[in-house]
C-alpha cells in the first residue's frame, strides 16, 4: 500500500528532542534499491521550522520497500510504511529552535537509509560577550582540536563569558565549514586541515544584536610545508671578550654556542655540550636561532659540541671543537742562559718564550755561597771588567709577535740566578682584569770574562840554542811570552773554577 505524498506531524503534538551535540549512531547502511533525503531546516515560518524528508523505492522488480522514520534514534514517527517500486513518500517535521534533531529513515528488513542531526538556526542569536580567534597556520598543528595533528589551523569562538545563545560559522576561502550555536559558557574549537601548500583566507562570523552578519575574527594564510634546510651549528674558539648576543651578560670568558634553525621549516631539537656536560637542550622552533655563552675554566682543555638529532632520533654533531680558555698571563719561559751555563762575553744575553704582548719582569741576583764570594774575591780588580748592571737587579722587556723576548745585559764576572714573570693587560672590555704570573723556576749561571792579553815587546821572539849562555847567566830560550801574561791567565781559570764550583754545590744544596 502507498502512503500518502505528504505527511504532518502536526498530529502528533510536540516530540521529545535529543540534547545538542548527539552525532549519529547505528547499524551500517546496506546497498538497498532505495534513498532518502533529509534536508536542511526551513524557516520560512521562523516560529514554526521543519525539516523535509523524502523516501524513494527505486527498485526495477516487485520488490516492495518498507521502512520507519525515527527522531532523537528511539522515537518512531512512522513505523512500517510501504513503498511499491518507482514510488515516493515526502514529510514535513517540525524541529525546534536551536535543538540538534537526530532523524533516521531505516529500513525495517535492516539498514540505515540516511541520517543526519539538524538544528534550525531561523532566529539569529547574538552574545555581546562572544569573542573568536584564529591561529597560525602551521605545518604541525597542535593536538587539541577536532582532527589529529596535522598541517592546518584552529579556529576558536568562545563564548565561556556569554549571557546567552550565540550562532557562529567557521569560514575557510568563503565557503561555511562548520556552523553552529553555542550556549553560554560554552567554547567550540575546531582544527581546519589544510594541503601543505595551501594558501587563501579565513574567518569565523557570527551576528549581532539585530541578527546582522558580523565578522569576529579574519586571517589569511600560505602554508609551506615543504622541508627547509636542515639546522646549523656552530661554537666559538674560547674568547676572553664572548660578544654580546647570548643569554648571558655582560660579556664573560668562555665560549659561545648557536643554533640556526632560521630555515627551518619545523621545530628542531639541539644540545650545547662542554664536554659531558650539558650547557642546555631544548628545542628551537621553526624560523628561530638559539644563542648560548658559556663560561669556561682557565687552561682547561675541553671539547664543546652543538648536537641535534636526525629523523631517527640519533644524535648529530653540527659543531665540535677542542679549546682551552687562556686569559691569564702564563709563567714565561728562560731559554737563555742555560741552566749552569759559563758567559764568557762582556754581554749576557737573556732570552725565553711568552705569550706576545705580554710584558716580561726579568730579576737578576748574584750567588751566595761563601766560597764563591771567596774566589772571586781572588781575582785582581783591574783585570775585571766594569759591569753596567748592578745586581740584584729588575728588569723589564716585551714579548714580540713571534712569542719570544730577548735583553742583552752587562754584568760582571761572577755567579747569577735569574727568573722572569709575566704581566697582560687586562681584556677590552676589562671583564678579565690585567694577571701576573708567578716567577719561574731560578736559572744558575756563570759570567767569566777573560783579562785582555799584553802583546810582547821588541819585535820578535829570541830563540837561544840548548847550552848557550845566551848572555851569560845560563837560563832557558827566550820564549817571547810577558811574565804576566801567565798570572792573567792563571786567574782567569780560577775564576772560572771558582764558578763551577759554586754550580755544582748550588745543584747538590
Amino acid at each position: 500500500m502507498t502512503s500518502p505524498l505528504s505527511r504532518s506531524l502536526a498530529a502528533l503534538g510536540v516530540i521529545a528532542l535529543s540534547a545538542a551535540g548527539v552525532v549519529l549512531t547505528g547499524i551500517p547502511a546496506q546497498a538497498l534499491p532505495s534513498s532518502a533525503t533529509i534536508a536542511a531546516p526551513d524557516c520560512t515560518v521562523p516560529a514554526a521550522a521543519t525539516v523535509s524528508i523524502t523516501v524513494s523505492n527505486a527498485a526495477d522488480d516487485a520488490t516492495d520497500l518498507t521502512y520507519k522514520v525515527v527522531q532523537d534514534y528511539g522515537t518512531v514517527l512512522f513505523d512500517n510504511v510501504t513503498l511499491a517500486p518507482g514510488e515516493s513518500d515526502d514529510y514535513v517535521i517540525p524541529v525546534l529552535e536551536d535543538v540538534s534533531t537526530p532523524l533516521q529513515v531505516i529500513d525495517v528488513t535492516g539498514g540505515v537509509i540516511a541520517g543526519a542531526v539538524q538544528t534550525a538556526n531561523c532566529t539569529p542569536n547574538a552574545s555581546p560577550a562572544a569573542v573568536a580567534t584564529i591561529g597560525e597556520a602551521s605545518c604541525l598543528l597542535p593536538s587539541g582540536g577536532i582532527i589529529p595533528p596535522s598541517p592546518g589551523f584552529l579556529w576558536t569562538f568562545d563564548n565561556s563569558a556569554g549571557v546567552g545563545v550565540a550562532d557562529y560559522e567557521f569560514v575557510k576561502n568563503d565557503t561555511v565549514v562548520e556552523s553552529g550555536t553555542l550556549a553560554a559558557g560554552e567554547t567550540r574549537s575546531y582544527a581546519a586541515s589544510l594541503t601543505p601548500n595551501e594558501s587563501g583566507t579565513s574567518a569565523i562570523r557570527s551576528v549581532d544584536a539585530a541578527g546582522d552578519p558580523v565578522v569576529l575574527a579574519s586571517s589569511t594564510f600560505d602554508l609551506d610545508c615543504e622541508p627547509g634546510p636542515a639546522p646549523t651549528g656552530t661554537v666559538s674558539d674560547a674568547s676572553c671578550e664572548i660578544p654580546t648576543g647570548g643569554i648571558l651578560v655582560p660579556t664573560i670568558p668562555g665560549v659561545e654556542y648557536t643554533f640556526d634553525n632560521s630555515l627551518g621549516t619545523s621545530d628542531a631539537p639541539y644540545a650545547f655540550l662542554d664536554g659531558d656536560t650539558v650547557v642546555e637542550s631544548g628545542t628551537v622552533a621553526e624560523g628561530d636561532t638559539r644563542i648560548r655563552s658559556w663560561s669556561l675554566t682557565e687552561d682547561l682543555e675541553t671539547v664543546v659540541q652543538v648536537v641535534t638529532e636526525d629523523a631517527a632520533g640519533e644524535p648529530v654533531v653540527l659543531d665540535t671543537k677542542t679549546v682551552t680558555l687562556d686569559c691569564l698571563a702564563n709563567t714565561p719561559t728562560i731559554v737563555a742562559p742555560a741552566a749552569d751555563a759559563v758567559v764568557t762575553t762582556p754581554t749576557t744575553t737573556i732570552s725565553g718564550t711568552g705569550d706576545a704582548g705580554e710584558t716580561i719582569t726579568i730579576v737578576i741576583t748574584p750567588a751566595t755561597d761563601d766560597a764563591a764570594t771567596a774566589e772571586s774575591a781572588a781575582l785582581d780588580e783591574s783585570d775585571v771588567l766594569a759591569a753596567a748592571v748592578a745586581v740584584p737587579a729588575t728588569l723589564t722587556t716585551t714579548v714580540q709577535a713571534d712569542g719570544t723576548f730577548s735583553l742583552a745585559v752587562e754584568l760582571a764576572d761572577g755567579a747569577y740566578s735569574v727568573s722572569a714573570s709575566a704581566t697582560r693587560a687586562a681584556s677590552a672590555s676589562g671583564v678579565v682584569p690585567e694577571s701576573t704570573s708567578p716567577f719561574s723556576a731560578p736559572t744558575d749561571f756563570a759570567v767569566a770574562i777573560a783579562a785582555p792579553v799584553t802583546p810582547p815587546t821588541g819585535g820578535g821572539t829570541t830563540v837561544t840554542p840548548v847550552g848557550s849562555t845566551g848572555g851569560g847567566n845560563g837560563s832557558l830560550a827566550n820564549t817571547g811570552v810577558e811574565t804576566a801574561t801567565f798570572a792573567g791567565l792563571a786567574a782567569v781559570l780560577l775564576l772560572i773554577g771558582g764558578a763551577m764550583t759554586v754550580l755544582v754545590r748550588r745543584r747538590a744544596a
